[in-house]
């Protein structure tokens, strides 16, 4: 069968003593992904210039009696986004399903001057009625710095541009009590880096359930958009078995689909084998992944982003990875193949 004008495949085709770093821009966000768990403001029950408290769910902080009204949505080219107006100290927050192990959230924002700063991001709930303790809070201030867990004021090289849209993600590692802050210029996050890195989410003695919106600062506005919360699957294996298509290989307990991220990193340094053709969001193997990806005879395809950093080797025995892209391209991997080696599990 032909590919389509849509494709390109790469197999693997990679020298095992220098990693080589494959970022593909794939599809721009999926507005359907998680639908559930996804808000882009353009819901019929978001209505434009209206405020978002008591509606879906966003609720006003016991202490802010009017000024989290000012948390409105506004219509322009492109859709509508929620606006949070500054020197209101307004807060406003959202609950969320609890989740173990990772939790990566994604959102774009923007300043519209040098003053404005917006904290955004999660917080346990406390027994206290409406309270929340913030333990993974980031503000932006488009200056160029980012304040994150509990006022550390970290200084970083991303410069915000005033009225363009920054696509942040905020990498919850609640096993470890630690959470990264990546940054993109656009909504491919081919460019995405690391800003703030394994920063500390002191005494989180309950889940991490509720996003918090806190406009602190600042003479402009803050507009945010595309909030998304997602559950990567980490890669545990088994000594066992090592096959991709195992559910208890995985930290969710389920194999991964098309809407989920996929990570191999040093949770685990046990091999895997593809034992069948799957369909992944996006696949991270991070440096400190010692394992070995087999593709075997299947291939692997993924709608997102692609990071091989990390693992001792890759082999296949015709598996390809196939990435979705706006080009109709097919690419193949260049290098030295490495061996095949047959009978035997990775």
């Amino acid at each position: 069968m032909g590919r389509g004008p849509q494709e390109r495949d790469l197999g693997f085709m990679f020298f095992s003593a220098q990693p080589i770093r494959k970022t593909i821009a794939a599809m721009a966000f999926f507005a359907a992904a998680a639908a559930a768990q996804t808000l882009d403001f353009d819901a019929p029950l978001y209505t434009g210039d209206k405020t978002i408290v008591d509606v879906d769910g966003w609720t006003r902080f016991n202490k802010d009696t009017v000024l989290a009204d000012n948390f409105k949505i506004q219509s322009g080219p492109g859709g509508q986004w929620l606006r949070c107006l500054t020197n209101t100290t307004g807060t406003v927050y959202r609950d969320f399903p609890a989740s173990s192990g990772r939790v990566d959230i994604r959102w774009r924002w923007r300043g519209t001057a040098n003053t404005v700063q917006l904290c955004f991001g999660v917080a346990r709930v406390l027994p206290l009625a409406n309270g929340f303790d913030p333990r993974a809070l980031t503000c932006m201030d488009p200056g160029g710095t980012l304040e994150a867990s509990g006022g550390v004021i970290l200084v970083i090289k991303d410069k915000w541009t005033l009225q363009n849209w920054v696509y942040m993600r905020l990498a919850l590692d609640n096993a470890h009590n630690t959470f990264s802050i990546y940054v993109a210029a656009d909504s491919l996050r081919a460019d995405e880096h690391v800003s703030i890195a394994d920063i500390p989410m002191n005494d989180v003695s309950s889940p991490l359930t509720r996003l918090v919106l806190r406009d602190l600062r600042g003479t402009g506005a803050v507009d945010i958009d595309d909030i998304s919360w997602e559950r990567p699957a980490t890669w545990i294996g088994s000594e066992k078995d090592s096959a991709w298509s195992t559910a208890s290989n995985w930290s969710t307990g389920a194999v991964p689909d098309s809407l989920t991220p996929v990570i191999f990193d040093g949770t685990s340094a046990i091999g895997c084998l593809l034992d069948a053709r799957e369909v992944v969001k996006s696949v991270t193997v991070a440096s400190d992944y010692k394992g070995i990806l087999d593709l075997g005879t299947f291939n692997l395809e993924i709608l997102g982003s692609a990071d091989f950093t990390g693992a001792s080797a890759y082999r296949s025995a015709g598996g390809l990875l196939r990435f979705v892209s706006p080009r109709g391209q097919i690419h193949r991997g260049t290098g030295r193949r490495r061996p095949y080696p047959r009978p035997g599990p990775p």
